[in-house]
């Protein structure tokens, strides 16, 4: 049956002819013509469930778990920000870089930490070894990071008369994250952009380059936050080490702004370089850095969990105003047929 164009005022006080005569044309109408969709047809929608760290998938599947979800013609103007996040919608993703240089006693550690050639991580519980056989060596040492710094290190700089001291730094090591909202399946097309533009701007200076997959996540792989190490050995065009002449501020302000134009050039869809005071200061160690990664990431859960709270909430709202709306409904019917019902007794 469709809908019955009376208010209070006209059931209530108005003319009894005037009900009966729109009760009359409105069983006619749902005889003659099937019924059709209007703006009147409402239906209930289903509340947003997250799924849990196990069951998510990486973001650009994700789009298509909530796109269709949320009845856009049936709810009121609910965050727009909140569903263009949910369905991925004009969503930029970061390039995220920073490096830290080391000394030589130090090289061992980091090879065997890059490599994964301990075999227990008891001080780095991130670390999932059972998956470590994901990681992707794209440069190996060809001995040892160790070996080979010492190597070239002899040849080119104490060959030429460079002096070298305790207090050298060897290497540097740049960590590359690959934004969780680019799909996996470019991952070694990113990091090889990566590579051959560090290697040209350092002189074929990387000596070691590593992909992890293994740190973080679930046990399927898939919630990790994949990351280049790339190792570089510091050594000048002159024929010096001096990773204070190659490192400086500029260099990193560089890379902020010359990568994302590099890659958004290939096809991925990357933001623009922002400076921040962080930036300006020269970033962070890798320490400092996972930690401030792990807090972005609880503020965004934190973020998200109340954008699905409030969806929830006005979702429950706009189902009790459909009960409501169908009883109000059933109660006028059975009223304006009491009416009739008294009508006809009284003729």
């Amino acid at each position: 049956m469709g809908k019955i164009d009376i208010d209070d005022e006209m059931f209530y006080k108005g003319s009894l002819d005037v009900l009966l005569e729109a009760v009359a044309q409105d069983e006619t109408e749902e005889h003659k013509q099937p019924a059709t969709d209007t703006e009147d047809d409402f239906v209930k929608v289903e509340k947003y469930q997250r799924q849990t760290e196990k069951e998510r998938q990486p973001s650009p599947n994700f789009a298509g778990k909530v796109k269709g979800l949320i009845p856009w013609s049936k709810i009121w103007k609910f965050r727009r920000s909140c569903f263009k996040y949910l369905i991925g919608g004009g969503i930029m993703a970061k390039f995220s870089f920073h490096c830290q240089c080391y000394k030589a006693g130090q090289l061992g550690g980091i090879d065997k930490h890059n490599r994964r050639l301990n075999k227990n991580y008891i001080s780095n519980p991130d670390i999932d070894t059972e998956r470590s056989g994901q990681n992707r060596i794209y440069i190996a040492p060809k001995q040892s990071l160790y070996k080979d710094c010492k190597e070239q290190i002899e040849k080119r700089v104490v060959a030429s008369g460079g002096r070298i001291t305790k207090a050298s730094n060897w290497i540097c090591e740049a960590v590359f994250s690959y934004p969780e909202e680019l799909p996996l399946e470019r991952l070694d097309e990113y990091n090889d952009l990566i590579i051959k533009y560090m290697n040209a701007r350092f002189n074929n200076n990387v000596v070691s380059a590593v992909c992890h997959l293994d740190e973080g996540g679930s046990a399927d792989g898939k919630g990790g936050l994949p990351h280049l190490h790339l190792d570089i050995l510091m050594i000048t065009e002159n024929n010096r080490l001096s990773a204070k002449t190659l490192i400086t501020r500029d260099f990193i302000t560089s890379m902020h702004r010359i990568m994302p134009i590099i890659l958004k050039k290939h096809g991925f869809n990357i933001d623009e370089y922002e400076e921040t005071e962080e930036k300006k200061q020269g970033g962070l160690s890798a320490k400092e850095y996972k930690k401030k990664m792990e807090q972005e990431k609880e503020e965004l859960n934190k973020k998200l969990e109340d954008m699905v709270k409030e969806y929830n909430e006005l979702a429950d709202r706009y189902n009790k105003l459909i009960d409501d709306k169908a009883e109000l409904e059933r109660k006028n019917r059975e009223k304006a047929y009491e009416v009739m019902y008294q009508q006809e007794r009284g003729r």
